[in-house]
Order: structure tokens, then C-alpha cells, then sequence
């Protein structure tokens, strides 16, 4: 029997494999995109539920994701970013966190990522490189959030939980 998904039932056989875990996922231009413990990003068709790709490289749990219209980012336990279009070819592995990749947030061509070690990475997609390392976190980072503004085009904006969470302000 087949789960729920939009219009669709999607049979049991074509989800993520493994622990059968589905870490994160996205929605953009009639496709969800999903990561697993599996270490495969999978694309759906969003009206019929039908498996459209299945994206394999990671060698690890995919524990984020970012899409826009063009690409996909895939943060991963095995240390990597990958940067995927939606015919399922890997364009860049981005290398230079140490451990989890936890976070991603993607702005046009400029990716920033956020993992263990506390660091937080600052990328050009289109080209697949690292720009610089904006900042390292006092405490480990889960989440964060990208943002333009009037006065910086670029201003990083860290939604610290943990530090709430030790505080008891959560």
C-alpha cells in the first residue's frame, strides 16, 4: 500500500531506502526534493507523486537542502555540499566543512553553509567554490537564515538554538 503524496500514492519501494528516514525537503517549480538517511536526494513530481530523479553520491545521511528553478543543494553527513541540476548531474562537490554539514541557505549563485566544527562557509555555486569562512560560532549552529537588506546586500542573520536552548529561553 502507498503512502499519501499530493495527488498520488507513492509505493513504499521508491522512498528513501535504509532507516527509511527523510531528513529534510523543498518545494520549487512543481517538484519537492527530499533528502534521506540513505544519502540519495530524491525529486518528486509534486501533481502525481511519481519519483522524477534519484540523485546518489553522497556517501552519508543528506541532512539539508536548498532549491531554486536551476539547482539543487545537498548538505550532507559525509562532510560535502553537492551542487546538482534537475537532470540528476552532480556540477560541484564542495568541500571544507569538518563533520556534519547541518544548514544551507541559497541565494542566487551564493550559498552559505553552516556544520559542525562551528564554522560557517560562504560559496559561489555557479563556479563551486569556497569565498571565505564568514564566522566561527561560539556554540553549534542548526539553523540559520539569508537575508539582503538596505544597508549590506549579503547580511547573515544566525538563529543561535542551541544558546536558547542552554539559556531556557526556548
Amino acid at each position: 500500500m502507498g503512502r499519501a503524496f499530493g495527488k498520488a500514492a507513492v509505493q513504499p519501494s521508491r522512498t528513501h531506502r535504509g532507516d527509511r528516514v527523510v531528513y529534510c525537503c523543498d518545494c520549487v517549480c512543481g517538484k519537492v526534493v527530499s533528502g534521506g538517511g540513505d544519502g540519495n536526494v530524491r525529486i518528486w513530481e509534486l501533481e502525481t507523486g511519481n519519483l522524477f530523479a534519484t540523485l546518489i553520491g553522497h556517501k552519508n545521511e543528506v541532512l539539508c537542502l536548498q532549491c531554486q528553478s536551476e539547482i539543487i543543494a545537498s548538505g550532507s553527513g559525509d562532510s560535502t555540499i553537492r551542487i546538482w541540476n534537475y537532470a540528476g548531474v552532480c556540477l560541484h562537490v564542495l568541500e571544507g566543512h569538518i563533520g556534519i554539514v547541518r544548514c544551507l541557505e541559497l541565494k542566487r549563485w551564493r550559498l552559505v553553509s553552516g556544520g559542525d566544527r562551528k564554522r560557517i562557509i560562504v560559496w559561489n555555486v555557479k563556479e563551486g567554490k569556497m569565498e571565505h569562512t564568514v564566522h566561527h560560532q561560539q556554540i553549534l549552529l542548526h539553523r540559520m537564515c539569508v537575508t539582503d537588506t538596505k544597508s549590506s546586500q549579503h547580511h547573515l542573520i544566525l538563529q543561535e538554538l542551541l544558546a536558547s536552548l542552554a539559556t531556557g529561553d526556548l
